[in-house]
């Protein structure tokens, strides 16, 4: 099988006289590791392990389900004995991210003022 994960890009910005489009196509990925993970989860106001299920790597799409509240999350990291989150993305209500995730990464979420519900699916690849 070749192509089994499609993904489709368009963004676009019109702010007064500005406007911008972000269009590069569509990717297609051969899937060489059969397997997926993903739920709803409820990440808290603590930085916390997101649960990618029996996935190991390949594309990962989160998406806050809250109407109020912000989410962050990023790859863990140790500071001495303890694991911490290294926050690289933001996701504000209703919003989503979608990156590759690579293997051995552990990624974590921390909601900010109160638990949100987030949707994840991280497709091996």
């Amino acid at each position: 099988m070749a192509d089994e994960i499609q993904i489709n890009v368009s963004a676009v910005l019109t702010n007064g006289f500005l406007s911008d489009l972000f269009k590069p196509g569509n990717i297609s990925v051969d899937q060489t590791t059969l397997g997926k993970g993903g739920h709803a989860q409820i990440i808290g106001m603590s930085s916390e392990v997101v649960d990618v299920g029996d996935a190991t790597n390949g594309w990962c799409f989160l998406r806050n389900t809250d109407d109020e509240n912000f989410v962050t999350y990023g790859p863990e990291r140790y500071s001495g004995t303890i694991e911490i989150m290294e926050p690289f993305g933001k996701m504000k209500p209703g919003e989503w991210g979608a990156f590759r995730l690579d293997t051995g990464v552990v990624l974590r979420a921390q909601a900010d003022t109160a638990e949100c519900v987030v949707d994840v699916h991280v497709w091996n690849d």
